[in-house]
């Protein structure tokens, strides 16, 4: 039996406005990952997997909690 492992994959934190990357970290291999300090406002947030053949994933008009 083969079991499925998770990955890491680099997220970034768009400003929504601007399109400017504001923060970028990798996250842990269960998919969570945080980002702290946040100004006001709403971002769009995009998760490029580390094998090329699958598509980013993004997230758009997230605000801070």
């Amino acid at each position: 039996m083969v079991l499925s492992q998770g990955l890491s994959c680099i997220v970034s934190l768009h400003d929504r406005k601007t399109r400017n990357v504001l923060r970028s970290t990798i996250s842990n291999i269960d998919g969570s990952y945080s980002f702290t300090s946040l100004p006001l406002g709403k971002f769009f947030v995009m998760a490029l997997h580390p094998v090329p053949n699958y598509n980013a994933v993004i997230q758009d008009n997230v605000v801070p909690k």
